[in-house]
C-alpha cells in the first residue's frame, strides 16, 4: 500500500527519514531505504570534538558525501510517496531509532500545477540517482531503466564512478584532540559558520556537522533555551519523554534537520558547545520559546546580545500568558505562582529588614533575594560566601557555580587560604552582586536535616573583576558540574577556562597538599591554664619593651571594645580590650546604644587589617588592653567615646603610653553634646558630687 510523507532528514545517499502524517494519531517517522540501489556508505562522525573521543568515528567510502548531498539538496523538506516492499523493526525501544522500510520512492513535484505527465507523477528517485551516477544497483532485481542508467554512469566515470583517489572523493574530516574544546571554541568564536543538524538529541541539544570547516562534528546546546527532553527512568532504565518532549523534537526536526543552517558558537561547558542556530533567517531557539515548547534559560542566555535577550524574555512572557504547551502544565502554573510569591516575600523581607547596624550587631542577614546588591563587604564567611551591606541592610551572598574546599577535610589548608585571599581582596570594598539562581530549601537524603533556601550571585569587585573567576584561577575553588539545564553562572565559560589554567599550573587544590600554606598560630584567646597566662604576659613584656606597634587582623568582634585578633608575625591569636574606656553593659544602657556601638565596630573592623599598640596586661582577668588604629589612623577608643557609646576610665587613660588625654577630651565633648549614654548628663550635678 502506497504511503506518503515529508522528508525531514537524509542519513545517506540512498536513505530518507520520512515523517508520515496521520489524521488518526501522532506523526510516525520511518527510515525509507530506496529499493534496488545502493550509495557508498558514509562514515560515522564523532560529535564529541574537543571533549572526548568515543572511538566510533569511521571514514567514508569514496564519494559517499557527494551522493548524500545530491539527494539531500533535492529531497529535504519535499513530499514523497513510497510503496514499501519490506520492513525491519526499530533498533531501539526509546524512539531514538525509527523503523526501516525498503520501498520504491517517488519525489513529488513542488507545486500542484504540473507541466508534464512526469512532473505530475513525480520523480523516481532510484532512476534519478542512477542517472546522476550517485548509486549502483543492489538488492532485488532493479528496473531495467535503473540498470541501464547505472551502466551508462559507470562507463562515463560519472559521480561515484569517478577516480576514488581524486580530490573531493573523501571528506577531510578533522579530529580535534581530546581536551581542545576551548581551543576549538576560540577558533570558531564570533564566526557565522555553515552547519547541518545531523540529529536532535532531545531538549535543545543538537548534533551538528560543519561542512565547510573540515566536517567537524559538534554537540551544541541552544543558548538561552531549555526544552523538555528524555529522562532515564530509575525503575526501567528506559529513556522516557518529558511532557511535550516529542513535540519539541518534532518541531526541531521539521525545521532544521539536515537543512543548510548557520551556527554561531557563544560558549562551551564541560560537555557541550553553546550557540545559536538560524535557518531561513529565523532564530531556532526563539521560535521554540514563541510556540511554548521551551523556556528562557538566563545563565545561557547571558551570552546573547541584549536585544536578543529581550526578545527571548518577551517571547516567554507571551507564551506563558497564553499558557501555550509547557505553560499549560499544572506544575508550571504552580511554579509561576510560587515564583511570584517568592518575589513578593523577598520585597517584604527587604522592606522589613533590620538596619545595617542592627543586622551587624545581631550577626543576621535579611533573608531576601534581591536581583542586584550594590554594597560593601562586611564579612567573609568562607571563600565562596560573603555578607554584603547595602544602604538598608545586610545580605548573604553565595558565589555561583563554584565550590570551596571542605573546611573540615584534607584540604582545610586550602579552604583557609581561599578565605584569606577573598578577605584581602574584598573586605571593606564595594562590590556589585547580580542574582543568577536560587536553590530552594531541600531535605538531605536519608536525613532530617534541611538545607535552607540559598541565593547564588555573580560578584564583581571594584576593579571590575569576577571574584569567582579570580578564586578558581588561584586554585582556591573548583567549578561545579551542573546538569543539562541546571542553573549556573552566566560566566561559566570563564570559570572553566580559569579552572583549566589552574590545573595546568597545578595551582591550589590541583597541586600537592604539602604545598598548601599553613597558618601556624598559637590560640591564646580562650580561657586557658597558667601556660596561656604566662604566654600573654611574655608577649606583653616583649612588645611593650620594644615599643612596637603590631600588625593585626581582626578575627571577630566580640563586643564594641573587645576584639579577637590575629598577630601574624607573633604567631598568636589573642583577645584584646580597648585601653582606657568602658562600654556600658546591657543593664546600664539602652539596647539601641549598644546595638549601634557593636554594629559600628563590626562594620569597620571585622576581618580588617589594623594596628595594635599594647598598653597593659590585666592580671586578674588575663586580658591584654591596647590602642587600636584602623582605616589609616582612626583610634577605635576615641571613635566610641566621642559618639557617646563609651565612657573613659580616667585613671587608666592617664597611665596610657599615649592618647589618654585625647580620650578624656573626647568624653568631655560627648557630655557637652549629650550624645549617647550622656543624653541625661547634668554637668552641675556632676560638679556637686565631685565637690562632696
Amino acid at each position: 500500500m502506497s504511503q506518503s510523507g515529508i522528508v525531514q532528514g537524509v542519513p545517506s545517499g540512498d536513505c530518507l527519514a520520512v515523517l508520515c502524517l496521520s489524521a488518526g494519531g501522532p506523526p510516525r517517522e520511518l527510515l525509507v531505504v530506496i529499493d534496488g540501489v545502493r550509495a557508498p556508505r558514509l562514515g560515522r562522525v564523532d560529535f564529541s570534538a574537543g571533549f572526548s573521543s568515543n572511538d566510533r568515528a569511521s571514514a567514508d567510502r569514496p564519494w559517499a558525501w557527494l551522493a548524500r548531498e545530491w539527494l539531500r539538496t533535492r529531497a529535504i523538506g519535499r513530499r514523497v510517496s513510497f510503496t514499501p516492499s519490506g520492513e525491519l523493526p526499530a533498533a531501539s525501544t526509546d524512539g531514538a531509532q525509527p523503523p526501516r522500510v525498503f520501498a520504491s520512492v517517488m519525489l513529488q513535484p513542488r507545486t500542484a500545477e504540473a507541466s508534464s505527465l512526469e512532473s505530475a507523477l513525480g520523480v523516481d528517485l532510484a532512476l534519478a540517482l542512477a542517472a546522476a551516477g550517485m548509486v549502483e544497483t543492489s538488492g532485488k532485481a532493479p528496473a531495467d531503466e535503473v540498470v541501464a542508467a547505472v551502466a551508462a554512469a559507470r562507463d562515463a566515470k560519472q559521480g561515484i564512478f569517478a577516480d576514488p583517489d581524486a580530490p573531493g572523493a573523501l571528506r577531510n574530516v578533522a579530529k580535534p584532540q581530546v581536551g581542545s574544546a576551548m581551543e576549538l571554541f576560540t577558533a570558531l568564536k564570533g564566526r557565522s559558520v555553515a552547519a547541518q543538524v545531523a540529529d536532535i538529541r532531545g531538549g535543545c541539544q543538537l548534533r551538528v556537522v560543519l561542512p565547510q570547516d573540515d566536517h567537524i562534528g559538534l554537540t551544541v546546546a541552544l543558548a538561552g533555551v531549555s526544552a523538555p527532553g528524555y529522562r532515564k527512568s530509575q525503575d526501567s532504565g528506559d529513556y522516557l519523554p518529558e511532557p511535550f518532549a516529542k513535540e519539541a523534537k518534532f518541531f526541531l526536526e521539521s525545521a532544521i534537520r539536515d537543512r543548510d543552517s548557520t551556527l554561531q558558537l557563544l560558549g562551551a561547558d564541560r560537555q557541550n558547545y553553546i550557540g545559536t542556530l538560524t535557518y531561513g533567517g529565523r532564530d531556532v531557539g526563539l521560535q521554540l520559546i514563541k510556540v511554548g515548547l521551551a523556556k528562557y534559560l538566563p545563565w545561557s542566555g547571558a551570552r546573547l546580545s541584549l536585544a536578543a535577550q529581550e526578545q527571548y524574555v518577551a517571547a516567554e512572557k507571551a507564551a506563558r500568558a497564553q499558557r501555550l504547551r509547557i505553560w499549560s502544565l499544572p506544575e508550571e502554573v504552580a511554579a509561576a505562582a510560587a515564583s511570584a510569591a517568592a518575589e513578593a516575600a523577598s520585597a517584604v523581607a527587604i522592606a522589613n529588614a533590620s538596619s545595617v547596624s542592627a543586622s551587624l550587631a545581631a550577626g543576621s542577614t535579611s533573608g531576601a533575594t534581591p536581583k542586584e546588591v550594590d554594597g560593601k563587604v562586611v564579612e567573609v564567611v568562607s571563600a565562596t560566601t560573603l555578607k554584603v551591606a547595602d544602604k538598608k541592610t545586610v545580605h548573604l551572598i553565595a558565589l555561583s557555580s563554584v565550590r570551596a574546599p571542605n573546611a573540615r577535610g584534607a584540604d582545610v589548608a586550602w579552604a583557609d587560604a581561599g578565605k584569606e585571599f577573598v578577605r584581602k581582596t574584598v573586605i571593606g570594598s564595594r562590590v556589585h552582586a547580580t542574582l543568577d539562581y536560587v536553590k530552594e530549601a531541600t531535605t538531605v537524603k536519608d536525613s532530617d536535616k534541611v538545607l535552607p533556601r540559598k541565593a547564588f550571585y555573580t560578584v564583581v569587585t571594584s576593579s571590575k573583576k569576577n571574584l569567582a573567576v579570580m578564586l578558581v584561577k588561584k586554585g582556591y575553588a573548583t567549578v561545579i558540574p551542573h546538569g543539562r539545564d541546571g542553573d549556573r553562572s552566566p560566566d561559566y565559560d570563564d570559570l572553566l577556562e580559569a579552572e583549566s589554567a589552574a590545573k595546568s599550573t597545578r595551582a591550589g587544590v590541583h597541586g600537592k597538599v604539602s604545598a598548601a600554606p599553613e597558618l601556624r598560630l598559637n590560640d591564646l584567646s580562650g580561657k586557658g591554664d597558667k601556660n596561656r597566662k604566662g604566654a600573654l604576659k611574655q608577649l606583653h613584656s616583649t612588645v611593650t619593651r620594644r615599643a612596637q606597634v603590631l600588625d593585626a587582623v581582626v578575627e571577630y568582634v566580640l563586643a564594641p571594645a573587645r576584639l579577637k585578633v590575629r598577630l601574624p608575625k607573633e604567631g598568636v591569636v589573642v583577645v584584646i580590650a580597648i585601653a582606657g574606656i568602658r562600654v556600658p553593659r546591657d543593664t546600664d544602657a539602652e539596647p539601641a546604644i549598644l546595638e549601634a556601638a557593636l554594629g559600628y565596630t563590626r562594620e569597620h573592623l571585622m576581618q580588617r587589617q589594623i594596628k595594635v599598640r599594647l598598653e597593659a596586661f590585666v592580671d586578674a582577668s588575663s586580658t591584654l588592653t591596647a590602642t587600636v588604629l584602623y582605616e589609616g589612623n582612626k583610634n577605635l577608643g576615641h571613635e566610641l567615646v566621642k559618639r557617646g557609646w563609651a565612657s573613659v576610665m580616667r585613671r587608666s587613660a592617664r597611665e596610657m603610653s599615649e592618647g589618654g588625654e585625647e580620650l578624656i577630651s573626647a568624653e568631655d565633648a560627648a557630655k557637652a553634646a549629650k550624645a549617647g549614654i550622656w543624653k541625661n548628663y547634668d554637668a552641675e550635678a556632676e560638679a556637686a558630687r565631685e565637690a562632696e
